[in-house]
């Protein structure tokens, strides 16, 4: 047997069987570490000698045998709740701030109670210097009525309705989608749809979560995976000022609005296929113009 699956096995023995007031019988832990009852003596005799370098004897994991039962005894040091000085506390504050500050309601009470643990575990000194900044910052403010209904929706595999605004289309309209997960990208969030359709959140004016809920299958769920995570090799060449650039992404609506910004000045040249969607787009926007005239 390897060290490392050995120290594995002890990993999950040591506080399993501490978590048991009556200890665990011998042949239950066997069946779960899928050990011979030699094996199984040889790692509880190796559990015996873990404890603070600096510790004495008592400080050791007290690991029994009795009546085919084994029980584990915690030393006080391993009882103990950890007291944490002001740099520590000040470093894990720091790295909790920004998700105490999410837009995302569960993610941001979560982080909010972590952090009011973190002061209730830390020396006074430590606590005092950081609590009354902190425990004010922490006060709930509204909870954002879109992103609460959309991360009810994700959790819960149900349809929800949003009033989206088109960028492209300069529209407001209404739609009927299901949420699969919702992701992060330059500081905005969007949520990625069964559609494989991606939404960005602050355009949601209005979302109001329905009854109907639906499933989502493995190979949805690759393929999400694939268009969050995988780098896109795709290109597309634009001519601006005489410049001819290579970009690199998809043409999609965002590339559009970036086209339409230049007002005449950036033209798209390829691929063939995307220049031709792009200005069929064009072409639709200004006939519903001319014909709201």
């Amino acid at each position: 047997m390897s060290v490392e699956k050995n120290a594995e096995r002890l990993l999950f023995l040591i506080p399993f069987v501490a978590s048991q007031k009556d200890g665990v019988p011998l042949a239950t832990l066997r069946e779960m570490l899928d050990v011979d009852e030699k094996t199984l003596i040889s790692l509880l005799e190796t559990g015996s000698l873990v404890g603070s370098p600096e510790g004495s004897p008592d400080e050791y994991v007290g690991l029994t045998l009795d009546d085919d039962r084994v029980h584990v005894f915690l030393p006080q040091r391993f009882r103990r709740p950890v007291r944490f000085t002001v740099r520590e506390l000040w470093a894990l504050l720091l790295a909790l701030a920004p998700l105490a500050a999410s837009p995302l309601p569960e993610l941001s009470e979560r982080a909010r109670a972590l952090r009011e643990k973190l002061l209730d575990l830390s020396s006074r000194r430590a606590a005092s210097a950081f609590e009354p900044a902190v425990r004010s910052a922490a006060t709930p403010t509204e909870r954002d009525d879109v992103f609460h209904q959309v991360e009810r929706a994700v959790v819960e595999r149900r349809a929800v309705e949003i009033e989206y605004w088109s960028k492209s289309r300069d529209a407001l309209g209404t739609r009927e989608i299901e949420p699969l997960s919702l992701l992060v990208e330059g500081g905005a969030w969007y949520v990625a749809a069964k559609d494989e359709k991606t939404y960005r959140l602050d355009r949601v004016k209005r979302a109001t979560l329905l009854d109907r809920t639906f499933t989502v299958s493995a190979a949805e769920i690759e393929r999400l995976r694939e268009r969050a995570f995988s780098e896109s090799n795709a290109e597309f060449v634009v001519l601006e000022g005489g410049v001819r650039r290579t970009l690199r992404g998809e043409v999609n609506a965002s590339t559009h609005a970036y086209l339409r910004e230049g007002r005449g000045r950036r033209v798209l040249l390829s691929p063939e296929e995307a220049r031709e969607g792009f200005v069929r787009e064009t072409r639709e926007l200004l006939a519903r113009y001319e014909s709201a005239r």
